[in-house]
């Protein structure tokens, strides 16, 4: 005879495994495209592949792919320029986004047409703010053309490998900065206006404002 509390087992145990089944897709579809493709990245790493061999055959090296690429002076110096691009990036984005979003927080007419632009630039897509560029600055593009015209000789702004990381941090900052502004001018406009007022009837300076309250 079926116990209450065996008809109450039989009841989750069937529950548990119907939500099994729904959960079932989602780990296939994590395995295939997460699990999987993890465990050949590291074989790869660990194997020596080539195009003949892309898919199958590979012979295992171990740690010897490291070893090669440790003792490249091109691992080196893209190792440098990554450093030197991430530095631009975060600095000016930081720093310009700060004092951009602190004026925009004091609420003008002229803050809010800015704010509307910003947003503007900030929704392009990757794609449409890399053509924009490429048309700009390609050695026949806009910028060249204009040099042209007033007897200055063209610039290799993008085919100059001392100016492409720089021209490439560029024109990163300018479409991730408008994001910076507005999460800045959030902040600020978050904090309480009493405080702010609060300071400067005790005599803190603007700087001290900035620098202790923000």
């Amino acid at each position: 005879m079926l116990t209450v509390r065996g008809a109450s087992r039989a009841v989750n145990h069937f529950g548990g495994l119907r939500m099994s089944w729904f959960v079932a897709p989602a780990v296939v579809f994590l395995g295939l495209f997460s699990v999987y493709p993890l465990i050949a990245l590291v074989q790869m790493a660990l194997s020596e592949v080539r195009p003949e061999n892309l898919f199958g055959g590979w012979h295992w090296v171990g740690l010897d792919n490291f070893g090669s690429v440790l003792a490249s002076v091109e691992f080196w110096q893209s190792v440098r320029v990554t450093v030197y691009f991430t530095a631009v990036v975060l600095t000016v984005n930081l720093v310009l986004g700060f004092l951009v979003g602190s004026a925009l927080s004091a609420g003008t007419a002229d803050a809010t047409l800015t704010q509307a632009v910003m947003v503007f630039v900030w929704a392009l897509p990757i794609l449409v703010v890399g053509n924009i560029w490429r048309i700009l600055l390609a050695d026949t593009g806009l910028v060249n053309t204009l040099l042209g015209v007033v007897g200055i000789p063209g610039v290799g702004w993008l085919s100059s490998p001392d100016l492409a990381v720089w021209i490439v941090a560029l024109v990163v900052c300018w479409s991730t900065l408008p994001f910076n502004v507005m999460m800045f001018r959030a902040a600020l406009l978050g904090i309480p206006r009493d405080l702010l007022e609060a300071a400067a009837i005790d005599g803190a300076s603007v700087r001290q404002i900035r620098w202790r309250l923000i």
